[in-house]
C-alpha cells in the first residue's frame, strides 16, 4: 500500500511539474510575442518618421532648394541618425542638386552618400555623364554592378548616351538573360533600339529610385 501511495504521488508530482513547466513555455511565448510586437511597433514609427521627413524635403525642394539643403543639414545633426541615416541624407540632397543642375555639388554629395554602394556610384555616374566625364562614369557603373547586377542596365544605358548601340543591347541582355520575369524591361528595350527608327537615351534611366516602406505586422 505504501509502494503505491509513493507512485501515484509521485504521478501527481510529474503531472503538476508538466503542467507548471508547459505555463512556464506558455508565458515566456507570451512574452517573447509581446516584445516583437512593441517592436515592430517602436520600428514602424521611426520608419513613418523617416519617410515623413524624406516627404517634407523633397516638398520643400520643389518651392525653395535653398531652404530643403538647410532642412537636411539640420537633420544631420540629429543625435538618433546613424552613419546610414546621414549617407541617405547626402544622397538626397545630391539628388535635388542633380535635379536643378548644380552637377559639381550633386557630385559631391553622392561620393558622400557613399563610394561602396551601388545606387549612389550610378547616380555619381549619371551626373559624370551630363558632366561629359566618361571615363569615370563608366568605372563608378562598373563598380556598382560588381555589387548588384541590377546595375548592367545602367551600364547599357551608358552605351546608349555615347553612342554605342550594340554595346548597350549586349549589357540588356546579359542582364535579361539572369531573369526573364524581373528583368522583362530589358528586353522591351532591345526590342526598341531593333527597330528601323529608335531613338538613343541622353542621360542614364534609373530604376532605384522607387521607395519601398517595409512595415512590419503589429
Amino acid at each position: 500500500m505504501k509502494n503505491i501511495t509513493f507512485i501515484i504521488f509521485i504521478l501527481i508530482t510529474a503531472t503538476a511539474c508538466k503542467y507548471d513547466n508547459r505555463n512556464n513555455i506558455d508565458r515566456m511565448l507570451d512574452n517573447t510575442r509581446e516584445n516583437l510586437r512593441q517592436e515592430g511597433k517602436r520600428i514602424n514609427a521611426e520608419t513613418y518618421k523617416w519617410e515623413n521627413l524624406v516627404d517634407s524635403i523633397y516638398k520643400l525642394a520643389k518651392n525653395n532648394q535653398n531652404l530643403a539643403y538647410k532642412k537636411i543639414d539640420l537633420s544631420m545633426r540629429n543625435p538618433n541618425f546613424d552613419d546610414f541615416d546621414r549617407q541617405e541624407l547626402h544622397f538626397i540632397k545630391g539628388d535635388i542638386y542633380y535635379s536643378n543642375d548644380s552637377l559639381n555639388k550633386a557630385v559631391i554629395e553622392f561620393t558622400l552618400a557613399g563610394e561602396n554602394f551601388p545606387k549612389p556610384l550610378a547616380a555619381r555616374a549619371g551626373t559624370l555623364i551630363k558632366l561629359k566625364q566618361y571615363g569615370k562614369a563608366y568605372k563608378d557603373l562598373n563598380q556598382a554592378a560588381d555589387i548588384n547586377h541590377d546595375y548592367l542596365w545602367n551600364i547599357g544605358n551608358y552605351f546608349e548616351v555615347i553612342k554605342q548601340r550594340d554595346s548597350a543591347i549586349k549589357y540588356y541582355k546579359k542582364l535579361y538573360n539572369e531573369d526573364t520575369i524581373v528583368y522583362k524591361y530589358c528586353n522591351n528595350r532591345i526590342k526598341e533600339l531593333n527597330k528601323p527608327k529608335n531613338k538613343l537615351y541622353t542621360e542614364l534611366v534609373f530604376k532605384d529610385r522607387e521607395r519601398i516602406i517595409l512595415i512590419i505586422g503589429e
